[in-house]
């Protein structure tokens, strides 16, 4: 027989429950943290940021917001096969790329137009007053004068007695184009577990345009972590330099330059129509959040006469 003090006989009992409670709190801690729902990222606000740079004298991107009940009705006609092989609507010129997001997201979903808009009340009013006029005002002449534009094109047309006014204006202000359309995304996290946004991917809708022509200003991608390319004939993805983590209740504020680099077949000006959506993880597996549908042109400004 073992003789055991009191104290003895106490701790014998006590030490295994403690431990058992520690171990039920553990396993509780456990079942909790596996019982949070996952991430689920909410979009709050998409705009465009313009900054402040010389080219904002004259104009600036937009984003004009636009009702899938306000859609015309060249978009509810009959779909048949085209000469390409993709889908087109009948008689008119709009060409299917993805005939799942088009019928599920396009046609049910508001959309949004990306486009440059020069500022009334500037030297970029003289476009529409001149028509197909070649002169301009004495003004916008000495205007342009002090611009290396000017000088180029003086000597283009030196020795000859061709100068056109209208077609120099019209390049000039073209050339102030350079600044690219920056949206600005705000996201909240819903979710019981952290968010880590990763990506941000494009696939394509439908184009329209891209017969030949001269076209407007064209857009150049230059920063990998902030542009993300768009072609008619392929879906494209930016990655994020580093993962964004977004915390549960919390908000993120992200920035993408859609860039247009070829939106129809062909070599003119055309319109692609594109779904953008960031890629997560959301505690338990790869997801995605759909930022928008638009309608962005790969040529801006005024066609050159």
């Amino acid at each position: 027989m073992f003789n055991l003090s009191r104290k003895e006989m106490i701790l014998g009992v006590a030490i295994p429950i403690t431990a058992a409670i520690i171990a039920a709190i553990i396993g509780l801690m456990g079942n909790q943290e596996r019982d949070k729902k996952p991430a689920k990222l909410t979009l709050e606000k998409i705009f465009i940021a313009n900054n402040s740079t010389p080219e904002n004298l004259f104009g600036q991107w937009e984003i004009t917001n636009i009702a899938a009940e306000d859609l015309g009705g060249e978009y509810h006609r009959e779909l048949v096969e085209s000469d390409w092989g993709e889908m087109e609507i009948k008689d008119s010129g709009i060409y299917i790329l993805n005939p799942e997001l088009f019928k599920a997201e396009f046609l049910k979903s508001n959309h949004s137009y990306i486009h440059w808009e020069f500022k009334s009340g500037t030297i970029a009013d003289e476009i529409e007053f001149t028509g197909y006029r070649d002169d301009i005002s004495e003004a916008t002449k000495s205007h342009l004068k002090q611009s290396s534009f000017y000088q180029t094109y003086q000597r283009q047309v030196k020795g000859t007695e061709y100068f056109n006014w209208r077609l120099l204006l019209t390049e000039y202000l073209n050339s102030k184009i350079d600044t690219k359309p920056t949206l600005r995304i705000t996201i909240r996290n819903t979710g019981e577990q952290p968010a880590t946004a990763y990506g941000i991917t494009s696939k394509n809708i439908f184009m329209s345009g891209g017969e030949a022509g001269a076209g407007g200003s064209r857009l150049e991608v230059a920063n990998l972590e902030t542009d993300i390319p768009l072609y008619w004939d392929r879906d494209t993805r930016l990655d994020f330099a580093q993962p964004i983590v977004i915390d549960p209740t919390e908000t993120a504020m992200l920035q993408v330059n859609p860039i247009v680099e070829d939106a129809a077949r062909g070599d003119g000006d055309g319109t692609l129509t594109y779904q953008l959506s960031l890629q997560y993880f959301n505690g338990e597996e790869n997801t995605e959040k759909s930022i928008g549908i638009f309608a962005q042109s790969d040529g801006q400004g005024f066609e050159e006469y």
